[in-house]
């Protein structure tokens, strides 16, 4: 059972993080599939700091648009659930492409400047990643790079007041 706007492709759980449960979906309106994060299923309780860290990702996200970052589509509640509909990519994490063995220098290259080109956007923006890992790197069938999970990210001005009261 997922929200109004889509129906479950499958449904096929994509992964799960610290805190949230990602799965693939069907989008009715526009017929395309897509991905929703829940906040961790298994929790009855979803706390106030949860849903702040959820709202957090959905801002960083939207304001950066760039072909090496996850696009987000939109942020809702259901059935007292904070959830993000995100872009699907097929594919997989950088880690459990590593996990298959070494990469060959070209490809790791390729990598490392689309991640690169991704960060280097959202820096522009003003937002800073702070959870950069092989996880949260997804590559596509098709070779594209995306940035994903931007849950922790922090912008500019928080930082700037962060530094202040340290």
């Amino acid at each position: 059972d997922l929200p109004a706007h889509s129906h479950p492709a499958g449904r096929e759980r994509l992964g799960a993080g610290g805190m949230g449960m990602v799965y693939r979906a069907l989008d009715r309106q526009l017929n395309r599939v897509i991905a929703i994060k829940f906040l961790l299923s298994g929790r009855r309780h979803v706390t106030q700091e949860m849903v702040e860290l959820l709202r957090r990702e959905a801002r960083a996200t939207a304001q950066v648009n760039h072909e090496n970052i996850v696009r987000i589509f939109d942020l809702g509640m259901w059935k007292g659930q904070p959830f993000l509909v995100i872009e699907y990519l097929e594919g997989e994490s950088l880690k459990s492409l590593l996990e298959r063995g070494r990469l060959p220098p070209e490809r790791a290259i390729e990598i490392l400047i689309d991640v690169t080109r991704g960060l280097e956007h959202a820096h522009w923006q003003g937002i800073i990643h702070r959870d950069l890992k092989p996880d949260n790197v997804m590559i596509g069938s098709f070779g594209e790079t995306l940035v994903v999970d931007w849950g922790l990210a922090l912008f500019e001005a928080e930082q700037a007041q962060e530094q202040k009261t340290a």
